[in-house]
């Protein structure tokens, strides 16, 4: 059993032994020195880069302001006239454009619309119109079925009221 604690007591020893040669050794100090050494080095790389980027962008800065100021005297007035007469063509052209969309709702919501108002004033009066004449005239034909007669109308708005054409064309439906 004495050896066996003698064997352990050893191990314990070299334990520590083995720390001590490693916190009396100075790798780590070293280590940590270097990075910092480095640290510092990249950090003064950096700032000359920084300065240096810095200038170049003043000296750019610098020329395409010069640039800018020549363009500006150099530009005659037709071409301010042109870039504005471009400015109020796109206005025009978003205008047409809103225009059409609007054309193109009143298309597709109110023709259907329309064309059923009519469908149904037709059935309802049995007024037949004939739109192709042209002397500009109100024309067509109206079927009673009650007494199947077929009565004609032709009606010149020129020559009278728009109400005294309105009360004719309810004269010729009875």
């Amino acid at each position: 059993m004495a050896i066996a604690i003698q064997e352990r007591f050893k191990e314990h020893v070299c334990v520590v032994e083995a720390l001590k040669a490693n916190y009396s050794s100075r790798d780590d100090v070293n280590r940590v020195f270097a990075v910092q050494q480095l640290e510092a080095e990249l950090s003064d790389l950096c700032s000359r880069r920084e300065a240096n980027v810095q200038a170049v962008v003043k000296e750019l800065s610098r020329q395409t302001d010069a640039v800018e100021a020549f363009l500006h005297e150099a530009d005659p007035p037709s071409v301010h006239e042109g870039k504005d007469q471009q400015v109020s063509l796109q206005e025009q052209a978003k205008d047409v454009q809103l225009r059409s969309d609007r054309v193109e709702e009143l298309v597709t919501d109110t023709e259907p619309r329309t064309r059923h108002e009519l469908s149904l004033y037709v059935h309802i009066t049995n007024i037949s119109w004939q739109l192709q004449n042209s002397h500009n005239r109100i024309c067509g034909k109206v079927h009673r079925p009650a007494t199947k007669d077929i009565g004609h109308i032709d009606i010149d708005p020129a020559e009278k009221s728009q109400f005294d054409v309105i009360n004719s064309v309810w004269d010729i439906l009875g």
